[in-house]
């Protein structure tokens, strides 16, 4: 590994540094930190330009605001500003999310190519003649629908993209299945294992065995009480996290617990009794007497009685005994011989985790009037609940594993019932679906059903995943039972109990339940069957092993169908040498590097309105986060820039207490970041834009994430975690194997401190773009809120001002929202309510002063007023301007109508500032336009409603 390759990665403080030095020439001393540095960057009186999330939606309106911007201040009626004058080269920001990410990255590129002259000519003029539009702008409304250009079923384009659906759910498919099978087999191989176990325990010396399995699993339970007593009475910050607890505790008393079920079974075989009651009573007494003189020391430093403790606990060590004991009498006296074993295999194990779980109540109760006894009870009642999953999870597993076979055998032995299973279940889902779809009636009653049924559907959306998991594990063992074995496991398990072939008659047995009637195949020894499974496992995990590390889990997502689409569309449209495959299209110098879209060292004297500083933004899921705080949001800020990659809220900053939740943050450089050349233009786009994936922050949901992983429905990335955790791997395009990442994504247990990160959409963190301006003191502010809310419920602007209040400090106001109205109705009257509106970014109520900031809210609507096009497209389609994301096929029609509208909105607003404020700074434009928007006698100037807290500083 190359030294380098380590490194150690910057801190967010650093990078806002480096920032105003590459984008103004600002140097600020590391000596400048905290508040302090927060002022200094608000004295920079920086600019952003921020485009939300929306899809295509959002680009296509997001374009007509950059030709708008590009145009003013114009310099006669029908003449667009001078390149050096023009409104859009004043940004130093580009800000950009999800869709909105389509169309900065297409200006990005655009801009790395050609000069900011050149392009801001093409995106106000058409310089080859009236007739011929610009190329990047015309490639763009060509490729409108980027995913499948040419549309229909008899479409190439169309075919195509299916086969990459269809080829990259088979590769995850028979990822996923090979991993399943070699689980299941492992899991069929010991229990065939303990059946021979039990089979030959009676005739064989078995002494030897049966004290290795006593001891080793007795020392395990031991070491997992030892955690558990020296853990559950430590003070506020002391004592192990919920991993720890796993490690050292659950998993030992599981795989404890395994060992002591077969210890017992050995002296059973079919029909002996199991281990006297006094023994085993003996045995609980003794693991918890000695697993409390292990953890003696804690129990002495505590205030109460120490030897009162150890009778307590010693009680409970009894009660423990008594559920074993329990269990073993339950076993013996009411079940039928030949299924004892099977029974006790399935159920041992969990029946074991029980009595821990029932013991430790006792000693709780026991306790109670102890002076910390509240926060004991609540560790040993997490500790509980992380024992019953474990349990449930474990017998259900071994259940599916055990009876699929048997159930798909009774299925395919009944062909008419298979059928009419099939049919009716159709039909059912159909009616179910078309009911679920309707709601009938109306008024009151409507809601009623309506409310009914939302219910029922919610209650189908969260089991979903998890039936559909528990269906494939059934499908899954009767295969693998079929192919390996000729039969059901279950049966010739069963049939070896009696040691002959059976008929099963009618009569109400536990057999005839265990069997369903049906006439087992003469007995196969259980070595025979090991032999079978051990041969299948070791295929399963040889294949598993392949396709993991051959299977890219970033390549063959639907990521890579949805990157090279819109490179071609959007980073394509702007490369005017392209060269593409005569055959495919593509064009691999489309997609230019992250860190070549911002000048280098070199050219740091250029003049600044040659580029905007890019910021693309991006979601860090945290599903499984350990922070409470993030359990609803699940997810953090990530963001590429040309210069750094990587998240301020990684790298707590730890005190002597533990986590102060506070964080250094992690970013590593662009160019080297992702990749052996460095992350690319593209896949920050896409990236940005990953809209469908497992874990999509606050929106992610258990049924959901798993099913969107089974059916390969993932456009997020796996890259390197910038942090330290991510010192050997951040340079790398993505995880060296498949099946531990898919795992994560499939149950929810993404998070920030493993290796390897996955990303998506920005908006499932915030889809403004607002959230990483504020956190760099921008103080100017022109918005594109072009997500999809015809009601105008403000909800991804509420979520900005919420996160940016919490994490940042800094409050956001917006008086005059209210005036924002949603779109007229065919046959309403015109409305001449405003498009936008003018926010306050309170920074010197934060910092303790500085400039406060100023956003320029902009948020598409249809009033009645606009020009012809845009009226005859909006009486066609009563969703525009807030058509649903998911139509991302946008014809000639609806592309040029988005486009306009952004333009005509912005164009009309800067052309009722006066000339004499056209010419000026940005400051100057916005302070005329919160006149502009507002009622006389509330305006306040905004350099006046700040010079308070300037005076301050």
């Amino acid at each position: 590994m190359d030294e380098d390759f380590v490194g150690t990665p910057i801190d967010t403080e650093t990078l806002l540094r480096q920032e105003a030095f590459e984008i103004e020439g600002e140097v600020i001393s590391h000596d400048v930190e905290g508040v302090a540095l927060n002022r200094r960057l608000n004295r920079l009186n920086r600019s952003a330009l921020c485009i939300s999330g929306g899809g295509i939606r959002s680009a296509t309106f997001a374009l007509g605001v950059l030709q708008a911007l590009a145009t003013h201040p114009r310099r006669s009626a029908n003449q667009a500003a001078k390149p050096e004058d023009a409104l859009l080269g004043r940004f130093r920001y580009l800000s950009t999310v999800s869709g909105g990410g389509y169309i900065g990255s297409w200006l990005s590129a655009w801009l790395s190519r050609e000069s900011f002259g050149e392009v801001q000519q093409q995106l106000t003029q058409r310089p080859e003649g009236p007739d011929v539009e610009p190329p990047p702008i015309r490639d763009l409304r060509r490729d409108s629908n980027y995913l499948t250009p040419q549309v229909g079923l008899t479409s190439v384009d169309t075919w195509t993209a299916a086969a990459i659906v269809v080829r990259n759910l088979v590769l995850i498919w028979l990822l996923v299945i090979s991993a399943l099978a070699t689980a299941l087999l492992l899991l069929k191989s010991a229990l065939v294992f303990i059946s021979w176990v039990g089979a030959t325990g009676p005739m064989i010396d078995t002494s030897a065995a049966r004290w290795a399995l006593l001891g080793s699993g007795g020392l395990l339970l031991l070491f997992g009480q030892r955690y558990t007593l020296t853990n559950y009475s430590l003070g506020n910050g002391e004592g192990g996290n919920q991993k720890r607890f796993v490690k050292f505790d659950l998993a030992l008393a599981g795989i404890g617990s395994i060992f002591l079920t077969t210890w017992a079974i050995l002296p059973i075989g079919w029909d002996a009794q199991p281990p006297s009651i006094p023994l085993v009573l003996a045995i609980g007494v003794g693991l918890f007497f000695t697993s409390f003189l292990l953890s003696f020391r804690t129990h002495r430093l505590q205030p109460h009685n120490p030897w009162l403790r150890l009778v307590r606990w010693m009680v409970a060590g009894l009660v423990w005994g008594g559920v074993v004991c329990a269990g073993l009498m339950v076993l013996v006296n009411i079940l039928y011989a030949p299924a004892r074993l099977l029974v006790l295999v399935v159920f041992g194990p969990p029946w074991l985790l029980m009595a821990q779980i029932t013991a430790e109540t006792i000693y709780v109760a026991a306790t109670s009037s102890e002076t910390r006894s509240d926060a004991q009870r609540e560790w040993l009642a997490r500790a509980a609940g992380l024992f019953v999953a474990a349990g449930i999870g474990c017998t259900a597993t071994i259940v599916l594993g055990l009876l699929g076979s048997r159930l798909m055998d009774a299925l395919l032995e009944d062909t008419t019932y298979l059928y009419q299973s099939l049919t009716g279940g159709g039909l059912a889902a159909t009616a179910g679906i078309a009911l679920l779809g309707s709601g009938g009636g109306d008024g009151a009653e409507r809601g009623v059903v309506v409310s009914s049924f939302a219910r029922v559907r919610k209650i189908l959306q969260i089991a979903g995943g998890q039936v559909f998991l528990a269906l494939l594990l059934i499908v899954l063992s009767g295969v693998l039972d079929y192919l390996l074995l000729g039969g059901s496991l279950l049966d010739l398990l069963l049939a070896n109990a009696i040691n002959a072939p059976v008929t099963i008659s009618a009569a109400n047995t536990e057999l005839d339940t265990l069997i369903f009637g049906q006439k087992i195949d003469p007995p196969v020894s259980e070595m025979e069957l090991l032999l079978h499974l051990l041969g299948g496992f070791m295929i399963a995990a040889t294949l598993a092993y392949l396709v993991s590390r051959s299977v890219n889990i970033n390549r063959f997502s639907l990521h890579d169908l949805y990157r090279n689409r819109l490179v071609r569309a959007y980073l394509g449209a702007t490369h005017r040498n392209r060269k593409p495959n005569p055959f495919t299209g593509f064009d691999l110098e489309d997609n230019p590097l992250m860190n070549t879209i911002w000048p280098q060292a070199t050219e740091r004297d250029a003049p600044r309105v040659s580029r905007l500083f890019h910021v693309v933004n991006c979601t860090l899921n945290v599903v499984s986060t350990r922070n409470k705080a993030w359990q609803q949001r699940k997810a953090i800020s990530f963001v590429i820039t040309p210069r750094h990659a990587g998240a301020a809220d990684l790298n707590p900053r730890n005190t002597w207490r533990g986590h102060s939740g506070r964080y250094k943050g992690a970013y590593r450089p662009s160019a080297l970041y992702g990749g052996k050349h460095g992350i690319s233009l593209g896949t920050a786009m896409a990236v940005s834009g990953a809209a469908a994936n497992p874990n999509m922050g606050y929106n992610s949901s258990p049924s959901i994430t798993l099913l969107f992983a089974l059916f390969n429905i993932r456009l997020g990335w796996w890259l390197g975690n910038p942090g330290q955790q991510g010192n050997h791997t951040w340079r790398l395009s993505g995880p060296r194997q498949a099946i531990l990442p898919w795992i994560e994504e499939a149950f929810g247990l993404t998070t920030s401190d493993r290796a390897y990160i996955n990303l998506s959409d920005g908006g499932h963190f915030e889809n403004l773009g607002l959230y990483e301006m504020v956190r760099r003191r921008v103080r100017l502010i022109v918005l594109s809120d072009a997500g999809c809310d015809p009601d105008f419920t403000f909800a991804d602007l509420g979520n900005a001002v919420r996160k940016i209040q919490i994490d940042l400090g800094v409050s956001l106001t917006f008086p005059d929202l209210d005036q924002l109205q949603p779109r007229i109705r065919t046959g309403d009257k015109p409305s001449n309510a405003p498009y936008c509106t003018i926010g306050r970014i309170h920074y010197a109520d934060a910092d303790g002063g500085g400039e406060d900031g100023y956003i320029l809210y902009i948020k598409p609507s249809y009033h009645g007023t606009e020009e012809a096009g845009i009226r005859a497209y909006a009486n066609e389609d009563e969703r525009f301007p807030h058509d649903p994301t998911a139509d991302q096929w946008f014809d000639e029609s609806q592309f040029e109508s988005y486009r306009s509208l952004g333009f005509e909105i912005v164009d009309e607003l800067l052309s009722g500032i006066p000339k004499t404020v056209q010419g000026g700074d940005l400051e100057a434009i916005l302070n005329a336009l919160s006149q502009q928007l507002k009622p006389a006698d509330n305006v306040v100037p905004m350099h006046a409603a700040s010079s308070d807290a300037t005076a301050a500083e």
